[in-house]
């Protein structure tokens, strides 16, 4: 659901003369709009295209595309389009095709790993978070964005204790403040690590716990990946 896809049209003309007057039509499924037509073709309407051809000589043959992305179409839905040739002298329709297209369940785009180290950890003392972000899906990933929620508990220097830097929190993040990393586009099966090296503060009892909230984003991803990592404290 929400991708784009093309359905290539190929025909040929197995007669022993030219065909005049040639008609290609592509009906298209709801849940589809259209994102290209090659070759000169054009929408009739939301759900017809048309390529037209003057002439086809004997054994010739063509190819055409056109580029829908399933906007309105939900997983498990059949998107079937319908193909019709006709050309001039002939029946009413010469030729018919039709082929089916499935939208698969929903499958989150990203994954992520966080880690944290030492657990436990001291008061007072240096407790390095990575987290690692990879691309599961079978393509590209836009806008992918990560957000750390400084806990009570915690603080550090968004450039000399965080790998890439960190923004959205001035030159130390403190506690409440959001750090975010703006990763880009990743590549199918690319990963990225942010690490953070953060100062725990001082006087916290034995047994407490830090809490950090993570927040993973993306264009395109219809769930956001929420995650929160737990360390506790010990003396």
């Amino acid at each position: 659901a929400s991708q784009s896809f093309t359905y290539q049209l190929d025909f040929g003309n197995i007669s022993a003369g030219a065909l005049s007057n040639v008609e290609l039509r592509a009906y298209l499924p709801d849940g589809v709009t259209v994102s290209s037509i090659s070759n000169g073709g054009s929408a009739v309407n939301d759900f017809e295209v048309l390529w037209t051809f003057p002439s086809v000589a004997s054994g010739a043959y063509e190819s055409r595309e056109v580029t829908v992305t399933a906007d309105g179409a939900d997983a498990g839905d059949t998107l079937a389009l319908l193909a019709e040739l006709t050309y001039g002298g002939g029946l009413e329709v010469d030729q018919q095709s039709q082929f089916a297209v499935s939208i698969a369940p929903q499958v989150s785009r990203l994954s992520a790993v966080v880690v944290a180290s030492p657990d436990p950890v001291q008061s007072g003392a240096t407790l390095t978070y990575s987290i690692t972000v990879t691309n599961d899906y079978g393509l590209p990933v836009d806008d992918v964005s990560v957000q750390f929620r400084v806990p009570e508990e915690l603080s550090f220097h968004a450039v000399n204790a965080a790998n890439p830097n960190a923004t959205g929190c001035g030159t130390t993040c403190q506690p409440r403040n959001e750090a975010t990393w703006n990763l880009g586009t990743m590549a199918s099966g690319a990963s990225q690590m942010i690490s953070i090296t953060a100062t725990v503060d001082n006087g916290l009892v034995n047994g407490s716990v830090i809490n950090v909230p993570i927040r993973i984003t993306a264009t395109g991803m219809t769930d956001t990946i929420n995650l929160q990592h737990t360390t506790i404290i010990h003396d």
